[in-house]
């Protein structure tokens, strides 16, 4: 009797393990999903959009311009972490746009400094744009969100 007990009671665990299984692979797969995607995700926005001046929260320019040049004022380019100032950069380049690619990589502005090059994700909605931009270690980056300046 009891070695039944044992078999029926091994039989429920692997159905057990098997529906934990099948729902951890459902929580893991609707969370990648919100990864990939990010809030704000990629919206729709041509060129034409992203000309103008970019101010970024951490006293950073960009100046992107029609001609698919652009100046850069104390660009932030790398981070050594907690403790330390970003590395920043003044300059001018070229630009382009990286269309998104669904699950894999947003949309980006990207930009040639200096020989490297800077993409730059583009993030919120086609009237309000983010350009979202971390240097260094991604648990200790330093980021600077550059918004559409007027002036």
């Amino acid at each position: 009797m009891k070695g039944k007990e044992v078999k029926d009671s091994s039989a429920l665990t692997g159905r057990r393990m098997s529906r934990s299984f099948v729902a951890c692979a459902l929580i893991f797969a609707t969370t990648a999903c919100g990864f990939f995607s990010g809030t704000g995700g990629s919206p729709h926005v041509t060129e034409d959009r992203l000309v103008g001046r970019w101010a970024g929260d951490c006293g950073a320019v960009v100046e992107v311009k029609a001609d698919r040049t652009f100046t850069a004022k104390d660009f932030p380019v790398d981070f050594d972490g907690v403790g330390t100032k970003p590395q920043l950069v003044t300059g001018s380049g070229e630009w382009r746009l990286a269309r998104a690619i669904e699950n894999v990589r947003p949309l980006e502005l990207v930009l040639q400094l200096k020989g490297r090059s800077y993409d730059i994700p583009v993030r919120g909605d086609e009237d309000d744009l983010v350009l979202r931009w971390q240097v260094g270690d991604p648990d200790y980056a330093h980021s600077c969100d550059f918004t559409a300046d007027p002036a």
